[in-house]
């Protein structure tokens, strides 16, 4: 199943891309993505708002 999603986000260029995962794994920060977010569940707005602000 992974391997199947790796393929498809690579086909996709994820280094123009930014990411953000929600309760994150160890396969998916080494895409390449342009950026990579990484957040615990439960997710709030005022969470993504603070970390936009930082």
């Amino acid at each position: 199943m992974y391997e199947e999603c790796i393929k498809l986000v690579n086909s996709l260029e994820p280094s123009t891309m930014d990411a953000l995962e929600i309760s994150s794994g160890f396969k998916w920060k080494n895409l390449g993505f342009k950026s990579f977010t990484t957040e615990d569940y439960p997710l709030t707005v005022w969470t993504l708002a603070r970390k936009r602000i930082e």
